[in-house]
C-alpha cells in the first residue's frame, strides 16, 4: 500500500501568528493584576513570594524568578530581592500598563465561606453545650468546625479532632477560642493566624489568650463576644477571606 504522507503543518510560533505581539506578550496581565491589588494585598503576595523563594536553595532559580518579577513591577521584584539578599535585576521587557480592574481584588465585596474550617479551642472545663452551639452555627453556614484540645477522646461528650501537638494554624481559615488553656503551642496557633490575618474570635474568659499575645480586642478581624455573637462575627470575617486592615497596618 501507498505510505501515507507525514503531516506538513508545523507548530504555530509567535511569528506565524497574527497576533504576534500579543502572542509574545507574559506580562501586562500578571502587571495588571498586581496594580489592582490594594498596598496591604500587594505585601502580602510579595511576602509570598519571599517564603516559596527563600526556601529554594538554586540562586540561579531565584534569580530567574527575580527576572520574571522586575518585568511585572519594580517595586515587587525589589521587596523580593531585598528579602533573598540579592540585587533586583533590569527589567528585559517593557512595562505594559492596562487598565486597573478592581474585581481582582479581595477589598471589594465578600466571599462565600462554603467549605472553609474553623478551629474551635477547648479544654476539660468546655461544656458540651457551647462547643454543639457554635458548631451548629458554622455548619449550618456549610463551614466546617474542627475541636482542638490539650488531649484526644472526647470532651463532655464532644470528639477532640485535633490535639495542641497535630494542629498547625495552616489547616485553619479561622479560629473560635471558648478556652483559654495556657500552652506555648495555643501561643504559636494565635500568633500565627493573627499574623496571616485570619479571623479570630474569643467567648469570655478565652480573652485572656489574645491578650497575652499581644492582640487587642477591638482588632480588625478580632472579636470578643458571648457564643451566638462570635461565631456569628467570625462568619462575617470569614468572608472577607482576611483581614487585610491588619496586613495593610503592617505595609
Amino acid at each position: 500500500p501507498t505510505p501515507i504522507p507525514p503531516p506538513t503543518a508545523k507548530l504555530r510560533t509567535s511569528a506565524d501568528s497574527a497576533g504576534s505581539v500579543s502572542f509574545a506578550d507574559h506580562y501586562s496581565q500578571p502587571r495588571m493584576f498586581y496594580r489592582s491589588l490594594t498596598n496591604g494585598e500587594q505585601r502580602h503576595l510579595a511576602d509570598a513570594f519571599s517564603f516559596e523563594l527563600g526556601k529554594c536553595q538554586s540562586e540561579v532559580i531565584q534569580r530567574r524568578a527575580l527576572q520574571m518579577l522586575v518585568n511585572v513591577d519594580d517595586g515587587l521584584a525589589d521587596y523580593v530581592a531585598g528579602q533573598l539578599g540579592l540585587d533586583k535585576p533590569a527589567p528585559n521587557s517593557d512595562h505594559v500598563d492596562l487598565e486597573p480592574s478592581p474585581a481582582l481584588s479581595q477589598r471589594h465585596g465578600s466571599f462565600p465561606v462554603d467549605g472553609r474550617t474553623v478551629a474551635l479551642l477547648i479544654d476539660d472545663t468546655t461544656s458540651g453545650e457551647a462547643v454543639r452551639e457554635v458548631s451548629t452555627a458554622l455548619e449550618e453556614a456549610r463551614v466546617r468546625p474542627m475541636v482542638v484540645a490539650a488531649h484526644g477522646g472526647t470532651i463532655d461528650g464532644v470528639p477532640v479532632a485535633r490535639t495542641f501537638a497535630t494542629m498547625r494554624s495552616v489547616e485553619f481559615d479561622g479560629a473560635l477560642l471558648l478556652a483559654a488553656p495556657t500552652d506555648a503551642r495555643v501561643n504559636l496557633l494565635v500568633e500565627e493566624m493573627w499574623r496571616h490575618g485570619k479571623a479570630i474570635a474569643a467567648v469570655g474568659t478565652a480573652a485572656s489568650v489574645l491578650q497575652r499575645n499581644g492582640i487587642e480586642s477591638d482588632a480588625p478581624g478580632i472579636t470578643v463576644a458571648d457564643t451566638v455573637t462570635a461565631a456569628s462575627a467570625l462568619l462575617t470575617d470569614l468572608a472577607e477571606h482576611r483581614a487585610w486592615a491588619r496586613i495593610e497596618a503592617d505595609a
